[in-house]
């Protein structure tokens, strides 16, 4: 209705220049706007990678030196923008399709994360062998629909100390009983 009624008005060429100029600022200081956003969002995002000093302290006196993450999308994020290269080495997905098929009912993750075991240098582990393995091991938690170690942790009767948060997540020492 709108273009109906300025129909006649954009047919004269001042007015239709004076439009699409006006036109032409608002997108582009819209995308100058959602540019801005999300530069402060990456900021902030590579901002969390870095580990704070309770956690950096935790990793250093862990026997096992490896910091663990079950949440993939996570992990290669993490691996790819920590800014620590040490902790960055130390970084090693963690699945298990059974695990994954229990508490999920899919095993999408598991499927993957077996592919980037055989076909990249990354390091992965499966669940089922880290939890035979005596000591703490520190976890980096997301509480997704898609991490199934929270479930897993309580039926195995596994310890779990909080130690601080990092990259998105809740940082803790699992021990395995």
């Amino acid at each position: 209705m709108v273009a109906v009624v300025i129909g006649p008005w954009l047919r004269r060429d001042r007015v239709f220049a004076a439009v699409m100029v006006v036109l032409g600022v608002g997108i582009m200081g819209a995308g100058a706007a959602r540019i801005h956003a999300e530069q402060k969002k990456t900021e902030a995002r590579l901002a969390s990678l870095a580990l704070p000093a309770e956690v950096k302290a935790a990793l250093d006196a862990n026997p096992d030196g490896r910091l663990y993450m079950q949440d993939m999308g996570a992990f290669e994020e993490d691996c790819y923008y920590e800014p620590d290269a040490d902790v960055r080495a130390r970084m090693t997905l963690v699945y298990s399709r059974a695990e994954e098929l229990r508490w999920n009912r899919h095993d999408t993750m598991a499927l993957t994360a077996m592919h980037i075991e055989r076909f990249t240098g990354l390091p992965v582990v499966p669940y089922e062998e880290l939890r035979a393995r005596p000591g703490e091991h520190l976890f980096v938690l997301y509480h997704t629909g898609w991490d199934w170690t929270d479930q897993a942790f309580a039926e195995d009767g596994a310890r779990v100390r909080p130690v601080g948060r990092t990259m998105g997540g809740d940082v803790a020492a699992v021990e395995f009983k």
